[in-house]
C-alpha cells in the first residue's frame, strides 16, 4: 500500500470521531477531498455509472433540492427554515456527494485485487480503532482529555453516541467479509472483533443499534439462506417481498408501524419530541409535494428554530419532495439487490437502513462512505464468481 491509501486509510478512520475534527471539517474530509481533486477522470469512467450507486443518488438529489430551494423562497419566502441551515446542509451534501464521487472512482476503477485490499484495510483499520477504544474505555473514561464514554454508554471521541453507535454497528457486520480460511490467525481475530462489536452496540445504550444487531442477524440468516438462489425467481421474489414489506407496511399500518418506531427510539426522545416531529412531516410535504422545500430542517419548533425530522425518509421527501424520496427508495433498493447474495455485507446493509429509519443519515459522510465499500465490495465478489462459472 503506498503512502497516500495509507494516509486515505487513516483518514477514514478518523472520520466518525467527530470529537477530533477543526470546525465543520476534519481531517478525514480534506483527505477525502485531496482524493477526490487528485483522481484522474476520464470521459469513459464517468460515463459508466451503472456501478456508482451513491454518486447517480447524489447527482439526481442536489438538482432537485436546489429547484425545492427555489420553491421555498419565492412562494413561502423562506418561512419553514434559515439561509444559514440551508446554506450548511447543502454545502455538507455538497462534500459528501464529491467525497463518494471519488472513492466510487478509485475503488471502481482499479483492478479488483486493488479494490479489495483498500476496502480490507479501510474496514478492518476502522474497527480495530474502535476495538482499542473500547478496550480502553473499561480503565479510562477519557484519552488525550477526550471522552471515551458518556456515563455509562460506549461513546468513543464523539458529542453524540449515535454518531460512533451508527457506524461500529455495520462494522460488526461487515468485518465477517474478509475471513478467509488461508488466514486463519486473521480469521479469529477478526471474529473477536465481530464479537466486540456486538458488546459495543449494547453498551452504546442506543435502541437503535440494539434493533440493528437483531435485523442484522435475521438478514446475515436470510442471505446465507438464499444466496445460492442468484438466477432464480426465488430470489428475486425475496428481494421484491423485503421491498415491499418495507413500502406497503406503513401504508397499511402507518399507525402501528409509526409508534413502534417511536417506541423503539423513546430512548433519545424527550418527552415525546420524535413524535411532535413526525406529526409535521405531511403538513410539510403538502407544501411543495414534487420538489420539496431544499435542504435544511424544516420542522417548525420555535421560529426562528427548526429541526431536522431525525428520519431519513422523511427528511428526503422534505427536502426533495416526491422526486427525492423516491431517489432515496430506489437507492434503498439498489443496496438490498447488490448486497443480497453476501451475508455480512447485506447485514451492514440492513443495520445502516435500521439507523436510517430512525435518525437523518444525509449528512453522515462515514455512512456514505461504508455504503460505496459495500457496493464495491459486492461487485468484485459478484463478479469473481461470474469467472468461475465461466471454466
Amino acid at each position: 500500500m503506498n503512502l497516500f491509501r495509507g494516509f486515505l486509510v487513516f483518514g477514514i478512520v478518523l472520520l466518525p470521531f467527530t470529537s477530533l475534527r477543526f470546525g465543520p471539517l476534519g481531517i478525514g474530509e480534506l483527505v477525502l477531498i485531496i482524493n477526490f481533486i487528485t483522481q484522474r477522470y476520464r470521459v469513459t469512467s464517468i460515463s459508466n455509472m451503472s456501478a456508482r450507486v451513491i454518486s447517480r443518488f447524489w447527482l439526481l438529489f442536489l438538482p432537485i433540492s436546489i429547484l425545492g430551494f427555489g420553491v421555498h423562497v419565492v412562494f413561502y419566502q423562506m418561512s419553514y427554515g434559515t439561509m444559514i441551515s440551508a446554506g450548511f446542509d447543502f454545502l455538507s451534501y455538497i462534500i459528501v456527494f464529491i467525497c463518494t464521487l471519488g472513492m466510487e472512482h478509485r475503488l471502481l476503477s482499479n483492478s479488483p485485487h486493488d479494490d479489495h485490499h483498500l476496502s480490507y484495510h479501510i474496514i478492518l483499520s476502522m474497527t480495530t480503532a474502535f476495538v482499542l477504544l473500547y478496550i480502553i474505555s473499561f480503565y479510562n473514561e477519557s484519552i488525550f482529555g477526550l471522552p471515551l464514554r458518556y456515563y455509562i454508554y460506549f461513546a468513543p471521541l464523539v458529542s453524540n453516541t449515535h454518531q460512533a453507535a451508527m457506524v461500529f454497528l455495520p462494522l460488526t457486520f461487515f468485518v465477517l467479509n474478509f475471513i478467509n480460511k488461508k488466514k486463519w490467525v486473521v480469521s479469529i481475530l477478526i471474529i473477536l472483533f465481530s464479537i466486540c462489536g456486538f458488546f459495543m452496540c449494547i453498551e452504546s445504550g442506543s435502541d437503535k443499534a440494539i434493533l440493528g444487531l437483531i435485523i442484522g442477524v435475521l438478514a446475515f440468516i436470510l442471505s446465507a439462506l438464499f444466496r445460492n438462489f442468484s438466477q432464480s425467481a426465488l430470489k428475486r421474489g425475496v428481494i421484491m417481498l423485503i421491498v415491499s414489506l418495507l413500502l406497503i407496511s406503513p401504508v397499511f399500518w402507518f399507525q402501528d408501524v409509526s409508534s413502534f418506531l417511536m417506541n423503539s427510539f423513546k430512548s433519545s426522545d424527550g418527552a415525546g419530541a420524535r413524535s411532535a416531529l413526525y406529526s409535521q412531516v405531511w403538513g410539510l410535504f403538502e407544501l411543495s409535494p414534487l420538489v420539496g422545500l431544499g435542504p435544511g430542517p424544516h420542522i417548525i419548533i420555535s421560529p426562528p428554530y427548526f429541526s431536522d425530522t431525525h428520519q431519513t425518509f422523511f427528511s428526503a421527501i422534505l427536502q426533495g419532495g416526491i422526486i427525492g424520496g423516491f431517489l432515496f427508495i430506489w437507492l434503498v433498493f439498489r443496496v438490498i439487490s447488490i448486497s443480497f447474495n453476501h451475508p455480512a455485507l447485506f447485514a451492514a446493509s440492513m443495520s445502516i437502513l435500521v439507523y436510517a429509519s430512525g435518525g437523518d443519515l444525509l449528512r453522515r459522510l462515514p455512512i456514505w462512505i461504508l455504503f460505496v465499500i459495500i457496493i464495491a465490495e459486492s461487485n468484485r465478489k459478484s463478479n469473481f464468481k461470474n469467472e468461475i462459472a465461466l471454466y
